[in-house]
């Protein structure tokens, strides 16, 4: 495979034939696959407003390289593959110097005063495309889908308190005289020792929270109580009519994004739609009304393309689509 390529995928700059082929070639090979994530969790790692040290990223490749050295890794990674990570080590220590005026942040820090009281911020976020993970300094988890943001602030009195645009997926560490409380839109999601999920795009109707074990509570913005979540429950809380309902899920498919996937269980074809306009950074148009509401049901991993994912649409569902490349923005998907 040429290592530049590799690069190419990473950054965003490959064309749909490669990234086809590419993607192809990562569905077949387990080994390519891994070293492929493994990649892209060290680039994304160096999109940072405030450039990375070389010695972090150099560390980074070094751990790789002695966990080859040890047998960790199988033989299949071979000197080929580590010339390919080497390829990818020097594309970002090439550029993160520029990474302070432009790029998309993975981590922002910085200091501000609120009503006299010393607060630290933090922005985390997840390319269109990727997945990205953060752990903070209390040893909170969190997982973002792509396309998401999440600011994340600590005040003096101690209190945890998280902005979410996007999706994210929480392990929180829970302290019991520190709070960690997530604002999205006009709700809060108050943790009491917790593992959820909250999905809150800004173009969905609703905001949905599902709670994978431990406790969680839903608040007004205000500070009132809604309501208690148990685990295997989803909040879905409708924006327009700011109406909350609660129902039993399966919480494989609603977190199946972290592990890579698709997942999707009778979901509106609109839903689907925005979802890979979330992954795929295309526009979709549905213009037959009578579509978007047809439920499909299926799984489908994301290193496939979009152009895949239509033909498998397409197959279940007779839709005709269009794709139609745009020389600036995204490209656009008519769907009719």
């Amino acid at each position: 495979m040429d290592k530049n390529l590799i690069s190419k995928i990473i950054t965003g700059e490959a064309t749909d034939q490669e990234k086809e082929a590419y993607y192809k070639l990562l569905a077949e090979n387990k080994e390519e696959e891994k070293l492929f994530f493994e990649m892209q969790s060290l680039w994304l790692k160096t999109q940072v407003r405030k450039p990375l040290p070389f010695e972090f990223i150099r560390s980074e490749y070094d751990a790789f390289l002695q966990k080859a050295k040890s047998g960790k890794i199988t033989p299949t990674y071979n000197i080929r593959n580590l010339m390919k990570y080497a390829a990818i080590l020097i594309l970002v220590a090439g550029v993160s110097g520029m990474l302070g005026y432009v790029g998309s942040d993975l981590l922002r820090e910085k200091r501000v005063v609120e009503n006299r009281e010393f607060t630290s911020e933090q922005m985390f976020s997840a390319a269109k495309g990727s997945i990205a993970s953060v752990v903070l300094s209390d040893g909170t988890k969190i997982s973002l889908n792509s396309g998401s943001e999440v600011v994340y602030t600590v005040a003096q009195s101690g209190e945890r308190n998280v902005k979410l645009r996007g999706e994210a997926y929480f392990e929180v560490t829970h302290m019991q005289d520190r709070p960690f409380v997530v604002e999205v839109g006009d709700i809060r999601v108050k943790d009491l020792g917790t593992v959820f999920n909250i999905k809150a795009y800004t173009e969905d109707k609703s905001i949905e929270t599902t709670l994978l074990s431990g406790k969680a509570e839903i608040l007004k913005s205000s500070g009132q109580s809604i309501t208690m979540l148990s685990p295997g429950e989803q909040a879905e809380y409708e924006k327009e009519g700011r109406v909350m309902k609660i129902s039993p899920v399966n919480v494989e498919f609603v977190t199946g994004w972290k592990d890579g996937k698709f997942v999707f269980r009778e979901k509106r074809l609109e839903e689907i739609c925005r979802d890979l306009q979330n992954w795929y950074d295309v526009k979709f148009e549905i213009r037959n009304d009578a579509l978007k509401e047809f439920k499909y049901s299926g799984t489908i991993k994301r290193t496939t393309t979009v152009g895949y994912v239509l033909k498998m649409l397409k197959v279940t569902t007779n839709i005709n689509y269009e794709i139609v490349n745009k020389p600036v923005g995204p490209d656009l998907v008519i769907i009719n």
